[in-house]
């Protein structure tokens, strides 16, 4: 195997980085999930990212000229240390993991990682990843680590007739409930690639259907999360330019009723968004709406149907499959490391002050 070469970049603007789009989504298709193609990278940076908040880095890693690994990391200060993590993560919340071919890509990509000597975080990383194991190697004897779990993440796997796992009064009540929504008029599902035109005028559609349900009184909502409706809007256009983007939407009559938002890519069905009208509720057209987009799914030949967030009982309706995700922190031996371990005491002991002065209980800061 011939050596691989590693090379940095300091990007400023999504375009920078455009060159890249065929090599980076080609390597990400090995990682399956959306949080790692260009797209998501790009609408990160254009949404959740501004260069006076610390500067990104792009890790490159080259073996005979083709790209074999990647990460995109952006600089944090914080009570007083600077390190880094990996783009978008903190605010979407969804698990994505460095991109590698190989183990020895990766080992080769972290070990330029390392050698900048930054103490940098993976925020929630798949548990299938490589990165904790590959990463105690590389550290042993030039620093130390620490991987903190996170929540189970949900998936239905398609291989098998999508509703294989649904007990028999599970798929009696979606039964019962499409016959209501029969009953108060024609129901149709609408589900498709839209046209890079029609994406910000259906997201405002979705926007709504979500504001009927539940979520308004949430900070969850879209009409009221503007970092998050920012990153759509800056996200789908450019997920429906490269035919990954999924819009569903179901109505009874002409009224909409519910709405889903998702990427496919990797053999599986992402969801970003779901929503539905709430004064509806018992005809579930969420639910409903979920059972005609796995059928779907099973039918286009995609491999698994990707609930996202976190295990819930609403999702352990549809599966029992969860995948782990982990937070990993690296500490490269040096005075950057030190001063951040240093900050992380204290905003500790910080927090526990304020709890006994308020006589609550502190949560342990990640």
């Amino acid at each position: 195997m011939s050596t691989p070469q590693l090379s940095i970049l300091v990007p400023t603007r999504p375009a920078e980085i455009e060159s890249l789009r065929a090599e980076w989504n080609q390597l990400a298709q090995r990682h399956r999930s959306p949080t790692h193609r260009i797209e998501w990278a790009q609408a990160c940076m254009d949404t959740l990212w501004h260069p006076e908040s610390g500067a990104l880095r792009l890790y490159l890693v080259r073996r005979e000229g083709r790209l074999t690994a990647l990460a995109i990391m952006r600089m944090r200060r914080e009570w007083g240390s600077v390190y880094f993590e990996d783009l978008g993560t903190r605010e979407m919340q969804e698990p994505t993991d460095l991109l590698y071919e190989t183990r020895e890509d990766l080992a080769f990509l972290l070990d330029g990682m390392l050698g900048q000597g930054w103490p940098f975080v993976l925020c929630r990383l798949p548990g299938e990843s490589l990165v904790p194991e590959v990463l105690a190697e590389r550290l042993r004897g030039r620093g130390k680590m620490r991987v903190i779990e996170g929540r189970n993440y949900p998936y239905v796997p398609l291989e098998q007739f999508p509703e294989a796992e649904l007990n028999s009064g599970r798929k009696s009540d979606l039964r019962r409930m499409r016959r209501r929504a029969e009953q108060r008029g024609p129901v149709r599902v609408e589900l498709g690639c839209p046209p890079v035109h029609e994406v910000q005028g259906l997201l405002d559609l979705a926007v709504e259907i979500e504001a009927a349900s539940w979520k308004l009184g949430t900070p969850h909502a879209l009409k009221l999360n503007k970092k998050t409706l920012g990153f759509l809007r800056n996200l789908l256009p450019r997920a429906a330019e490269s035919g990954t983007l999924r819009m569903a939407f179901m109505y009874i009559g002409d009224q909409p009723v519910a709405m889903q938002i998702a990427i496919a890519c990797g053999g599986g069905y992402w969801l970003l968004k779901i929503g539905y009208d709430a004064s509806l509720g018992s005809m579930a057209p969420g639910q409903l709406l979920m059972q005609d987009t796995i059928k779907a799914s099973v039918d286009a030949g995609l491999r698994s149907y990707e609930l996202w967030g976190h295990a819930a009982e609403w999702t352990r309706m549809w599966t029992s499959h969860e995948m782990a995700s982990h937070c990993v922190e690296a500490y490269p031996l040096g005075l950057r490391s030190a001063r951040r371990i240093a900050a992380m005491a204290v905003r500790k002991i910080s927090a526990r002050a304020r709890a006994a002065m308020s006589g609550g209980k502190a949560e342990a800061p990640t």
